[in-house]
């Protein structure tokens, strides 16, 4: 399609499309402060255009007031294309995030679902959390941006290492287990931070 061959109501009516799909992307967003299981939990979520593909959950677990799973991503792409595989991490973490697997068995199975599903140039990556109110935290990173510890001793990278999810059905992802002090902060950011310039 060229923007200039549409009519002035086909304009009107993509500007509504793209302005229902932003609002409907806000909607899968968490609450954007929030105190679970001993853990305070903020976050920033500014996309380029409309809509856009990073993904960002906070969820509680069966064990209720004990622990909280965390995922961010990055969803291949710009626009309503990424948006769209957003969602549907959304929905694959909602449907398995509560089943209280070990996140790398729940990494591995929300990558063989987007293989099974997921277009061939569609991939997403992805950092998952689960942090308990001890301050236990298990990470697995599915070619993410390392998240980073923020203490008393400065600043440490969590390396960690995968393949983006939807690539490869079969591939493995290394989990590592933690256990931040009181007061420290863990930070997960997409690249739109890191590539941020002025």
């Amino acid at each position: 399609y060229r923007l200039d061959q549409l009519t002035a109501t086909e304009r009107t009516w993509l500007e509504q499309d793209l302005e229902r799909a932003a609002e409907a992307q806000r909607q899968l967003l968490p609450d954007r402060y929030m105190h679970i299981a001993g853990w305070e939990i903020s976050y920033h979520y500014q996309t380029f255009g409309a809509v856009g593909g990073d993904y960002c959950d906070v969820m509680p677990t069966r064990a209720g007031e004990s622990e909280v799973l965390l995922a961010l991503g990055d969803a291949s792409g710009k626009g309503i294309a990424a948006s769209l595989m957003m969602a549907r991490l959304h929905a694959i973490f909602h449907s398995l995030g509560s089943s209280r697997l070990p996140v790398q068995e729940l990494i591995e199975r929300v990558n063989r679902i987007l293989c099974q599903h997921a277009a061939w140039s569609s991939y997403a990556t992805l950092v998952c959390v689960r942090a308990t109110s001890e301050g236990d935290i298990e990470v697995c990173n599915a070619g993410h941006c390392s998240p980073l510890v923020v203490g008393q001793d400065g600043i440490a990278p969590i390396e960690s290492g995968g393949f983006p999810l939807g690539m490869f059905p079969e591939a493995p992802c290394s989990m590592i287990r933690k256990r931040l002090a009181k007061g420290d902060t863990l930070l997960l950011y997409t690249d739109g931070l890191s590539e941020a310039r002025d």
